[in-house]
């Protein structure tokens, strides 16, 4: 599949556990095959770098949307 449009993210967190946390809870859905488009997410110390690639911006859009819901609610659960 030929993915024509990508993004790049890199997010830093005060704790490298908690960048390494949400990684961890993260890595089945990194492992699921999607259609339109994947996505990728490493962590470095204290900073996840989220790489995602798509068909199209509408996919593009999705993907993003979904994956910055599920890092912000993993966030919001480490620090409860």
């Amino acid at each position: 599949m030929n993915f024509d449009y990508s993004l790049s993210l890199k997010l830093i967190f005060k704790k490298k556990e908690n960048a390494e946390k949400i990684l961890l809870v993260l890595k089945p859905e990194m492992q699921r095959k999607y259609n339109r488009s994947k996505f990728v997410l490493k962590s470095c110390e204290k900073e996840l770098v989220l790489t995602i690639q798509a068909v199209d911006l509408t996919a593009l859009r999705a993907s993003f949307n979904t994956t910055m819901k599920n890092i912000i609610l993993s966030n919001e659960l480490i620090h409860t």
